[in-house]
């Protein structure tokens, strides 16, 4: 069989990269609510979200509004003091769980309620001695929800607990140890304290972080298992001058392909916090980026081709930024400056203290101030679209035709081959191939037929 008689075409033409598009899809205030601090979750097209002041009860609002921003409404909103300051919210079938931080007269509780705002309800008080403040989001495996509380305890350093889904069964898992003063250090102890992120789940198995204390008095990275045992630190954070790993790990780990990914508040070089990576065994820590000017206060979140997405509060032009990084730390791209508009006093949003979700090409967050009303906003950013397969070579070897195509890491490709050039029907070639770096390739055995035509199809991710 001639070789030139297999022939490929590239039916996706190349495609120029544009500007990222920030739109507002809600300007909060006043009954709906001041000052988001956390992620947005999403189940279907409808975004769930919570505030920290105002609402009708002055005391935040969980709220959900459409991805194409219709729909906005307040779902609940403190007016009898059942849920002070609401945060981190998880969804599941209609059901949103989170945390009320608490007030000065109450050490906070973990609630449910419908996605519709109905049926709300106090899963757990907390009194102190078993927690107070469940700053940190919630993590769900079947009927059972973890957590961790900030303060209270025995040692009143936060705690790590457990609950089903209907209120019962609540235990306290482990309990952070006492401090003690160590000139020229800090607060120390074995384990770290305050803990306010949520926790990440991965089987049996919690990974979490502490914003401070530990051996070198600046946080660390712990796991241990779903019932309270085998609690190791897998990175204690310093604050000796020499350690540039940063301070204050504040959110949420991303756990991927047995590598976890954070980041600190701040650090001992000067600069304004770090993205890091280690491994679960606690092997491997590096630094991806430092930051300046300021320093993330929440995690990042996996996309496609081996990009991380995050948002950082302060910086950039002006209010913070959005960006995106590559997992081996290259690539750091500012994705959107948030800024002032000082001819119409409007805003697209600043301070964005909460993270972002990903759905398709879009993704979804919070600002805490700014928008038309200076209370802060619910956005969606655009991303460009992916740079489309390109067939670049076509080469026989060992009785196979073989051909290579630019590629993303982590993306999944098929591709597909017809025998007549008008033909409107494509049949798969073989399996799915997930690319592994940048390039990927495919063969196809040389056979009888005259000719057939080759494309590849970039999967969704």
């Amino acid at each position: 069989m001639n070789l030139f008689r297999y022939l490929t075409i590239g039916l996706v033409l190349s495609t120029k990269l544009e500007a990222q598009t920030l739109t507002v899809l809600s300007n909060l205030g006043g009954d709906a609510g001041d000052r988001p601090q956390d992620a947005l979750v999403l189940e279907s097209n409808t975004l769930y979200g919570t505030t920290w002041y105002q609402g009708p009860g002055g005391n935040g609002t969980i709220f959900k509004v459409n991805t194409d921003g219709t729909g906005f409404a307040v779902l609940h909103s403190s007016i009898s003091n059942d849920c002070a300051h609401p945060r981190g919210l998880i969804v599941c079938n209609g059901t949103l769980y989170g945390s009320d931080t608490g007030s000065a007269s109450s050490y906070g509780s973990i609630f449910s309620l419908n996605a519709d705002g109905s049926s709300f309800t106090n899963l757990k008080v907390f009194s102190g001695s078993d927690g107070a403040g469940p700053i940190g989001g919630l993590a769900r495996d079947g009927n059972t929800l973890y957590g961790v509380t900030v303060g209270g305890g025995s040692a009143t350093n936060g705690t790590i607990f457990k609950l089903n889904t209907d209120g019962t069964g609540f235990t306290t898992i482990y309990t952070f140890t006492p401090t003690t003063w160590s000139p020229g250090v800090a607060w120390t102890n074995c384990d770290g304290a305050d803990p306010s992120a949520g926790l990440t789940l991965s089987g049996s198995t919690l990974f979490g972080t502490t914003q401070s204390a530990g051996m070198g008095g600046a946080g660390t990275v712990f796991k241990l298992n779903t019932d309270g045992s085998s609690f190791v630190v897998l990175h204690p954070f310093s604050y000796t001058s020499s350690n540039l790993d940063g301070e204050l790990p504040q959110a949420q780990l991303l756990l991927s392909g047995g590598v976890l990914y954070g980041t600190t508040q701040y650090d001992t070089s000067g600069g304004a916090g770090t993205l890091f990576r280690l491994n679960t065994d606690g092997s491997g820590f590096a630094v991806l980026h430092q930051f300046t000017n300021s320093g993330p206060l929440s995690g990042v979140i996996l996309g496609a081709a081996n990009t991380l997405y995050g948002t950082v509060p302060n910086g950039g032009i002006e209010l913070g930024v959005a960006y995106q990084v590559n997992t081996d730390g290259t690539g750091f791209t500012v994705l959107h400056n948030f800024s002032w508009d000082s001819e119409s006093g409007n805003w697209d949003g600043g301070l964005p203290l909460g993270g972002l979700i990903l759905s398709g090409n879009t993704l979804y967050g919070t600002a805490a101030i700014g928008g038309t009303n200076r209370a802060g906003t619910v956005f969606a950013l655009q991303l460009p679209p992916p740079a489309p397969p390109l067939i670049s070579g076509i080469f026989q070897t060992n009785g196979n035709v073989a051909f290579t195509w630019n590629a993303s890491a982590g993306v999944s490709y098929q591709v597909q081959y017809r025998t007549d050039f008008s033909s409107t029907t494509w049949a798969n070639l073989g399996s799915v191939i997930l690319a592994t770096n940048n390039a990927a390739s495919a063969t196809d055995p040389l056979g009888t037929g005259a000719q057939r035509f080759y494309r590849v199809v970039r999967l969704p991710h």
